[in-house]
């Protein structure tokens, strides 16, 4: 019996005896059903109303980039849009949930929009692919792929602004930027991550967490302020949170196997999301549960997935901390496919006992 995790239930229990009546709701993403063709989520609006991916239109043919909104569905940008975004593989998407960007150097910010901003290393066979922008979207950051002279594989993390265009950063690659784009993380060589700021130009290094084998970092999540970053630490993969550049171990969640992966957070610090067993399972982190399974956190306020969708990734949480962008992976006639699913749970504080109590029931039976 795990009673660390028994008393922390009990505990849980009695300081959440709130009304869990507040409104929840799943929604499944739409994907080809008769075909089977996937779709992937890449990216959650702060309000938790808008989501970015990609979308397979069937065998052999480009991806297709979407938008999402719960007002007025699933629009089809490259479809709509004389094809553009179209072949793209990589997508992110603004805190606003109005400004898109692409890999091959695109950039969209609402219907008849589209606009090609290059690469960084152009003329070179370069591809600058997206991974996060600023909350107004003015500001790109990722990592460009490119070969100079066309002889070998290099990377770079770039900047891109509205104003200024691309700027090369002293990182290998980059993940993430804080909401005013000024603060960016990623790797500074292959085994250690920092933060760059736009004012001083300089790299902040995040240590290892205690605990952690070796002393390598991968961070992948940063917050609104830029004050709190998440990540692992060491080549055992333990989930991390730094705030303000000190690390703190979060655990494993329990019933999961193999390498965490940290790659959200609200910007209070108060949760995480990620993946462990290398995208077998999404995971769900708060102050008051620790981590769990993206599957048992639900399970907590009476949620369940209908059908047989599994969970494999958390791709995105708002900044309140009550909705989730999953990425789910299950069967369909003929095969399987993948969507996205978002799910808005009540207000963390009002967890259900009985909730918390067949948790703990779960894990003393393991």
């Amino acid at each position: 019996m795990n009673q660390h995790f028994v008393k922390s239930a009990a505990v849980l229990a009695a300081g959440l005896l709130t009304s869990a009546a507040t409104a929840q709701s799943v929604t499944i993403l739409p994907f080809d059903q008769p075909l089977g063709y996937g779709t992937l989520v890449s990216g959650l609006s702060s309000d938790g109303l808008t989501v970015a991916g990609i979308r397979a239109v069937g065998l052999g043919n480009p991806n297709h980039v979407y938008r999402w909104t719960a007002a007025t569905g699933l629009y089809d940008i490259s479809a709509n849009e004389s094809g553009f975004f179209l072949r793209s593989n990589f997508v992110a998407l603004s805190g606003d949930g109005h400004t898109i960007a692409a890999d091959g150097g695109y950039r969209w910010t609402g219907p008849g929009t589209g606009q090609a901003i290059g690469n960084l290393h152009y003329p070179f066979d370069s591809d600058s692919v997206p991974f996060a922008l600023s909350s107004n979207g003015n500001v790109i950051v990722g990592t460009d792929h490119y070969s100079p002279g066309g002889m070998g594989d290099s990377t770079q993390g770039y900047r891109w602004t509205a104003s200024g265009g691309y700027q090369g950063l002293p990182l290998l690659e980059a993940y993430g930027c804080s909401g005013n784009g000024n603060l960016v993380i990623g790797l500074t060589n292959s085994n250690h991550s920092g933060i760059w700021n736009a004012a001083t130009g300089t790299v902040q290094s995040l240590p290892a967490v205690s605990g952690s084998v070796g002393t390598s970092t991968y961070a992948s999540g940063i917050n609104f302020a830029g004050n709190i970053v998440v990540g692992t630490s060491g080549t055992n993969k333990v989930p991390t949170l730094w705030q303000n550049g000190v690390p703190q171990a979060l655990g494993y969640a329990p019933g999961g196997m193999g390498a965490s992966q940290e790659k959200g957070v609200t910007p209070d610090g108060s949760v995480v999301i990620g993946n462990v067993g290398g995208g077998l399972h999404a995971t769900i982190w708060t102050q008051a549960t620790g981590n769990l399974l993206a599957t048992d956190y639900l399970a907590l306020f009476g949620i369940t997935i209908p059908g047989s969708w599994n969970l494999i990734d958390a791709k995105g949480v708002s900044d309140d901390g009550r909705t989730f962008l999953f990425q789910a992976f299950g069967p369909v006639p003929g095969g399987f496919t993948s969507t996205g699913i978002l799910v808005t749970v009540p207000a963390p504080a009002t967890l259900a006992i009985g909730g918390v109590a067949l948790l703990g029931a779960r894990r003393r039976r393991r």
